[in-house]
């Protein structure tokens, strides 16, 4: 929308289903993302709510030896921060918020919205973002049942800094029981935005919830993290405020995202945490 909107000649209009915002997860890294919002003149508003306006490196450790290290041109922030810039810098009127869609029909010419508020709309060209369970892919592109892979991810979130050096992230791959696992450690925003992550990657018989927005109990993420020894994730666990779980779900795959009339676009990635962006 925000790209749209640079050339002033779209009329453009975001379509919410929440009646409030609502930023679902944790953190986003942005490489690319980070120079087209400094294209937009959000360079300040991003460096802000980002963990370092020049970069910041990435380390890969396995079985606590360092491998090697990947220094990378962008930066972290909390989903919830990069959400406020972008509305911020939109105007008011370009979201609709409250507008729950229940019914999509395309024609040759536009494209029908009708909302569960009573609200409708037409439009040249709809890109749908609606998830895992999209609406519009059941409706115009057929039904279909995302399969879990077999991972789980635990993923913690504390606004109280453990991390020594928030401008380096680490991936460690650990083993214990028999079983592997996959450490990511970051950090994202800073000063009063700074938040310290940690997400934990394995295994799963039981499938566990597609739901982006789902959430564990502390003491759980300590009981699976438990066996492993690395003093991070530890750390991670005293400081834990928020712990997501989810489920990785693969979408099936389609001979094409863009519907018969091309008026209708869906806007996917084939493996999603919980929620397909």
């Amino acid at each position: 929308a925000k790209t749209l909107l640079e050339g002033g000649k779209t009329e453009v209009t975001i379509y919410e289903a929440w009646d409030h915002w609502k930023a679902r997860g944790g953190a986003l890294g942005l490489a690319a993302g980070k120079r087209i919002l400094e294209h937009f003149g959000l360079s300040e508003e991003l460096a802000e709510v980002s963990n370092s306006s020049e970069g910041y490196t990435w380390q890969f450790h396995a079985k606590g030896s360092k491998l090697s290290f990947v220094n990378v041109p962008g930066c972290i922030a909390m989903r919830t921060d990069l959400q406020r810039v972008l509305v911020d810098s939109m105007p008011p009127d370009v979201v609709k918020l409250d507008h729950k869609l229940v019914d999509i029909v395309e024609g040759d010419h536009e494209v029908l919205l009708t909302f569960e508020n009573g609200v409708t709309a037409s439009a040249d060209l709809v890109v749908a973002s609606d998830g895992i369970h999209s609406f519009v892919r059941q409706k115009i592109f057929g039904e279909d049942v995302p399969h879990f892979t077999g991972f789980r991810v635990l993923y913690s979130v504390s606004s109280t800094p453990y991390r020594p050096d928030p401008s380096i992230s680490k991936t460690h791959w650990l083993e214990a029981e028999g079983a592997g696992y996959a450490i990511l450690e970051m950090t994202a925003g800073r000063g009063s935005t700074r938040h310290d992550l940690c997400v934990l990657i394995l295994r799963s018989e039981e499938a566990i919830t597609d739901r982006w927005d789902s959430t564990m109990v502390k003491e759980r993420f300590e009981q699976v993290a438990q066996c492993l020894d690395l003093p991070v994730l530890q750390a991670a666990v005293r400081h834990a405020e928020l712990c997501f779980d989810w489920g990785v779900y693969e979408s099936p795959p389609q001979k094409s995202w863009i519907s018969p009339r091309g008026r209708i676009w869906r806007c996917t990635t084939p493996i999603a945490w919980g929620k397909s962006c």
